[in-house]
């Protein structure tokens, strides 16, 4: 397809009434790329994406239609936002998000799709802790600590099966025990 002024739209090459092969989209008619798709009998295969820019804005692979591999995008800036693996278009193992200035936002774990082991979020800059939560199979099992920015403990909660159970133990600026609360069955 074309623009009025004669650059390219979008371009896509079929087999048998399927795309097959490399598919280009510019943005605007601006002759900038935006997205270019390799395909083989009409399932995609890889993906990536362009800020206008011309800086890498995401990068995808696929198996059979579905996410696979390593996924990544980027912030406009050219820092990485988010890796991720996938398997069979699932979250499977690592998950790392960073901020816009490259510090580290957040690092997951899956297994299946399912948030599964330790999950940190961090204050950006630093990297200072600001919450770690333990998963099994996506619920909320084992202890949630929550930090302030100085790196002082401030909260810790017990989970069974994403419901509160056992103590929550919140602290002071200072470290100091002020208040514990124990729950039972949520």
């Amino acid at each position: 397809t074309y623009c009025e002024g004669g650059q390219i739209k979008e371009q896509h090459f079929f087999s048998q009434g399927k795309r097959d092969g490399v598919s280009e989209s510019y943005y605007k008619c601006s002759g900038k790329l935006r997205e270019i798709a390799e395909f083989s009998a009409g399932v995609v295969q890889r993906k990536t994406s362009y800020f206008q820019t011309g800086r890498p804005k995401q990068q995808l692979s696929y198996v059979g239609g579905k996410l696979d591999g390593v996924a990544i995008s980027y912030h406009d800036n050219g820092n990485v936002r988010f890796e991720s693996a996938y398997l069979a278009g699932h979250y499977q193992g690592s998950r790392v998000e960073y901020y816009w200035d490259g510090s580290l936002k957040d690092k997951s774990e899956y297994d299946g799709g399912k948030l599964h082991g330790l999950s940190r979020q961090y204050y950006e800059g630093e990297g200072q802790l600001r919450m770690s939560t333990e998963y099994q199979h996506g619920q909320k099992t084992g202890e949630r600590k929550k930090y302030a920015e100085s790196g002082n403990l401030w909260l810790v909660e017990g989970y069974e099966n994403n419901n509160l159970e056992g103590e929550t133990r919140r602290y002071s600026k200072t470290g100091r025990l002020i208040k514990t609360i124990t729950y039972r069955a949520g």
